[in-house]
This record gives structure tokens, C-alpha cells and sequence, in this order.
């Protein structure tokens, strides 16, 4: 499956190839950090498009890992 091109999909895209290759290699654990900003709405509280990267992004992480048997074993934190 394909990835987009924001950043949440493109972290996402690289932590699902390693982790593809990390359960390859016999690994036991793998952990992934990603970062993403600019949600600073200024007062107006309007978050729908500046959340729906992040939507997408988590989305396509979750159907790719779905897609590798990897998804059951996968905690996914947002803060």
C-alpha cells in the first residue's frame, strides 16, 4: 500500500519498512519516534486540517502493519 507525501505518512512509511526488516532480522523489539508540529491554531480552535495528516498518516501506518502481520504487535502512542 501506498503512503502519502505529509510528514506523519512519510515517518510512517520508513517506520513500517524498518520494522519489516527489523522482524526479518529475528529482532524482539523496535521502537520508533516521530515528531510533528505547527498545530498553533491561534485562538481559533480550528484543528480539523491541521489533524487530518496526522489521521492519514496513522491510518496508512496502521493498514500497512496490518498488511506485514505486524499490526497486534504494535503500540502507537499520540501526545
Amino acid at each position: 500500500p501506498a503512503f502519502g507525501t505529509g510528514r506523519v505518512s512519510r515517518h510512517g512509511n520508513l517506520a513500517s519498512r524498518l520494522m519489516k526488516w527489523a522482524a526479518a532480522k529475528g529482532t524482539d523489539r523496535t521502537a520508533f519516534f516521530s515528531q510533528s508540529g505547527g498545530y498553533d491554531t491561534h485562538g481559533t480552535f480550528d484543528i480539523d486540517n491541521l489533524i487530518s495528516g496526522v489521521d492519514t498518516g496513522l491510518f496508512e501506518l496502521r493498514r500497512e502493519l496490518i498488511a506485514q502481520g505486524l499490526w497486534d504487535q504494535t503500540v502507537v502512542v499520540v501526545t
